[in-house]
């Protein structure tokens, strides 16, 4: 299928997780924060500007905005499926967990600070970086939230890890079989890092 304007694929892949104060030492969860070699995905990748997905896959949603997110999470880890999200980073900001994407010259990404997602220490919103088609970018940054609705809530650290890599824009949508739908993909090895780790007691 032929788009009438072409759209932007960003694909990010999911290693966030949570931990308890028995887990506070690297050595007690390095296992959750390990990145696979190659993760089982069953969303679609782009080839030669057109987006490929599962002619099978009733997920994928009619397109209205200019952007395709392709969200995959470190599956050694998770259980969940990835997804699509569409946006229009052009006319609007998206916000994806801690994350707005901007369009201007280049796409942009800042970080946004939430309660929920991220806890505390609050952060200040800024921009983390431009998106270049092809060159992935990792962002860490953890925090922390305390138990609420008792007072034996226990206190709950999170860390986001993110790896996203704009894929360029994309001129065709086509659905191909599953027997030809490549069900694996590589974490890019060679990445810009973004370090906001902090030592949160």
């Amino acid at each position: 299928m032929k788009l009438n304007t072409s759209k932007h694929v960003i694909q990010i892949f999911n290693n966030s997780y949570t931990y308890l104060k028995n887990e506070k030492s690297f050595n007690d969860r390095k296992h959750k924060a390990k990145w696979d070699k190659n993760i089982s995905s069953k969303i679609g990748y782009v080839e030669n500007q057109t987006l490929f997905i599962s002619e099978n896959d009733v997920r994928f949603l009619p397109i209205s905005g200019n952007s395709i997110f392709l969200i995959d999470q470190n599956t050694s880890q998770k259980k969940e499926d990835g997804y699509y999200a569409v946006s229009d980073i052009l006319s609007s900001n998206c916000l994806w967990e801690i994350l707005r994407f901007k369009q201007k010259e280049t796409i942009e990404i800042h970080l946004v600070w939430e309660y929920f997602q991220l806890g505390y220490p609050q952060r200040e919103s800024f921009k983390l970086s431009n998106l270049e088609i092809n060159k992935p970018i990792e962002i860490k940054i953890n925090g922390k939230r305390d138990g609420t609705g008792s007072s034996r809530g226990e206190r709950v650290f999170i860390e986001k890890n993110y790896i996203i890599v704009y894929l360029g824009e994309i001129l065709a949508i086509e659905r191909i079989g599953d027997e030809n739908f490549p069900t694996l993909k590589k974490i890019p090895k060679h990445r810009k890092l973004i370090n906001l780790l902090k030592n949160i007691r």
